[in-house]
């Protein structure tokens, strides 16, 4: 490899020590204690930093040219890795052998772009409009000379946070920018910053998570960060990105993790306060948006995040012969009484509706009555504007028959037969709420009495049928209530693990605990989201499993436990037209003593299929099969555990159970 470089050998060289020898005949030195070591520099790297460093840039540009004439001579013994990797290297020793008075590495400032984006095995550096808006946005810090190697679109994910937006990397920095609805986060740190750069593996994710490490912590939107990850879109920007690292910081993405900091690069998961269940709206807004598919961009995900956030106020007619308009009230009108809503595949109350307001009072307010909401990982005072464009009228509105959700129904005028109208609002995000305007905000009570216990009862499908019921034994609510409502469902020995194991569900990503009330649903409990492949019976045209979307329900009471489950089959011929909503009650027999376990089970026709009639027919046995599968695992599930201590709730604690659960 050395006379690739042209080094000569020394006088005494077949009997020397030094690496540039055969062997070691004698343990005589060489001409000169530095022998051929000498020709990096590394004798005087303590003496004089500054000439290593112009000796290193010498060897490095001879690299280079050694590396071009090999592709000119088409010299297929010529080690061309060998040479990239040493010209990467040699740049990052050198970089570090720079005077300490600049971030910048002076050796960078005179490249030229062709003669960067070369040794970085690029075509050409980026420019047109990610230059300017690198320029504009991150100018104040520009140093003499520094170059924009690349923008990469990506989510930038922390602990607590998810933020959509553009990765710059420069010769000097790593600059990172979002903004969605008047919230901007800003990330800048120098190379010197960077302790290392390594592709984490993700199982459940199609995405290239990069974890970047830093030396010290540094803030990003509020938030001190000493790691986060970049959840990066396209291979080929992947790709720029481990040669960036490699030439910057020495060490490419494919190296292997630290021993001291392997604990810490397990995917990084956003904890948030908010959530939903179904497309998990309320958990998009709150943490942002989940890394899913491979071919969104950041732009896409920022259009996603202001269309998500948007209310639309509803309102419907009283009658035709009126001209006054209210909030929607006939019995059909169901959830759009409260009139601020979202829409998904149907409407819902938006997430961003405090859990305290009576439905009423929000039904009566003029705009949206949202004073902060959780977004993007922190809790930010909003004001909220009227969208108004071509398809709406002067002040918004859109009218129609019915609340329709396809647009081309509604029309930007007021007709004979528009029996209601509705209308956008976009927040725009001021900053975070004090503190004591936050605790002088009014206070308003909560109608519980509007909650439904069920999904059944939320979602308004078909009268559920009872299909199984199973006497458990002596087994303690207690006991199923921990395993239910426990956060790790994964874990060894729990309930939950050992049914997702005994129905071979595998490639699970389960969702954090939210709230029934926060999650755009009004149910008591709690919910989570949960994706998982599954195993499909024989059948003509079915696949051998099938990827599965399900929400899980919990409510748990001092005598019974209720586990529900909304299930649609992704997969499976005509799967995506209907969830299968199956109901499990726990609860104890007066006469035995015992654990019944009680299963109801109803379909939720999102769409018709011609195949309505066979589903309705076959999909109750399978669920009740199921059902006995599930009882014959729970009676195993619990001679594993220990006998739980008696907790009899007090007199007068006794809480009135609702009367779906009756």
């Amino acid at each position: 490899m050395l006379q690739w470089f042209g080094v000569k050998r020394c006088a005494d060289l077949s009997w020397c020590r030094a690496p540039c020898g055969s062997r070691a005949r004698k343990s005589q030195p060489c001409c000169s204690t530095d022998c051929c070591l000498t020709w990096v520099g590394l004798s005087k790297l303590f003496d004089d930093p500054s000439r290593t460093a112009a000796s290193l840039r010498a060897t490095r540009e001879k690299c280079v040219r050694l590396q071009r004439e090999a592709v000119a001579k088409a010299d297929i013994t010529a080690p061309q890795e060998s040479l990239r990797a040493a010209v990467r290297h040699l740049a990052a020793v050198e970089r570090w052998l720079q005077p300490m008075r600049s971030t910048s590495s002076s050796n960078l400032r005179q490249c030229e772009p062709e003669e960067l984006a070369a040794e970085l095995g690029l075509t050409s550096l980026a420019g047109g409009e990610d230059l300017e808006d690198f320029v504009e946005h991150f100018a104040t810090a520009v140093g003499t000379g520094e170059l924009l190697v690349a923008a990469i679109p990506c989510l930038l994910q922390s602990k607590t946070f998810r933020h959509p937006g553009t990765f710059y990397i420069s010769s000097e920095r790593l600059c990172f920018r979002s903004s969605v609805l008047g919230m901007e986060a800003r990330l800048v740190i120098s190379w010197s910053m960077v302790e290392w750069a390594r592709l984490i593996t993700s199982e459940t994710n199609s995405m290239h998570p990069v974890r970047i490490r830093l030396k010290q912590s540094a803030e990003v939107d509020g938030n001190m960060v000493d790691s986060f990850d970049l959840r990066i879109f396209d291979v080929a920007a992947l790709a720029n990105m481990h040669s960036c690292a490699t030439y910057f910081i020495g060490t490419g993405l494919f190296d292997i993790v630290p021993s001291d900091d392997r604990r810490s690069v397990s995917i990084l998961c956003p904890s948030p306060l908010g959530g939903g269940s179904g497309s998990g709206i309320g958990e998009t807004l709150a943490a942002g948006p989940r890394a899913r598919a491979p071919t969104l961009t950041a732009e896409a995900m920022v259009a996603d995040l202001e269309q998500l956030s948007l209310v639309w106020e509803l309102q419907r007619r009283t009658t035709i012969w009126h001209s006054d308009w209210r909030a929607p009230f006939l019995p059909h009108d169901y959830q759009k009484a409260i009139k601020w809503m979202s829409i998904q595949d149907h409407y819902l109350p938006h997430p961003f509706i405090p859990e305290n307001i009576d439905v009423d009072e929000a039904a009566e307010s003029e705009e949206p009555p949202i004073e902060e909401v959780q977004f993007l990982g922190r809790k930010r005072a909003c004001k909220w504007d009227v969208v108004v464009d071509e398809s709406t009228d002067s002040e918004g509105w859109q009218y129609a028959v019915d609340f329709y959700l396809e647009p081309n129904k509604w029309s930007n005028s007021l007709r004979g037969f528009s029996h209601v109208r509705r209308r956008r609002w976009q927040p725009t995000f001021t900053g975070e709420m004090p503190v004591q305007e936050a605790s002088t905000r009014r206070s308003v009570s909560f109608d519980r009495h509007r909650l439904n216990s069920t999904l059944m009862a939320e979602k308004g499908v078909s009268p559920p049928q009872q299909i199984l019921v199973v006497d458990l034994g002596s087994i303690p609510l207690q006991s199923i209530r921990v395993d239910l409502e426990s956060n790790d469902w994964e874990a060894e020995h729990n309930l939950m693990s050992m049914h997702f194991q005994d129905l071979k569900m595998h490639g699970i990503e389960l969702g954090p605990w939210v709230s029934g009330t926060s999650s755009g649903s009004k149910v008591q409990g709690k919910l989570r989201s949960m994706s998982m492949r599954v195993p499909v019976p024989p059948a003509p045209m079915c696949p051998k499993e099938s990827r599965c979307a399900c929400t899980w329900h919990v409510v748990c009471e001092d005598d019974r436990c209720l586990l529900e489950s909304v299930i649609m089959s992704l997969d499976v011929p005509y799967g995506t037209c209907f969830n299968v909503i199956k109901c499990d009650t726990f609860s104890r027999d007066e006469k035995s003593g015992n654990t019944v376990l009680e299963r109801k089970f109803s379909l939720e026709w999102v769409k018709g299929c011609w195949i309505k009639s066979l589903v309705e027919a076959s999909v109750p046995k399978e669920v009740k099969a199921d059902g006995e599968q599930w009882a014959q695992l729970i009676k195993k599930w619990a001679q594993q555990q220990p006998a739980p201590q008696s907790t009899k709730p007090e007199v007068g604690e006794k809480k009135k159970r609702p009367p779906e659960l009756r």
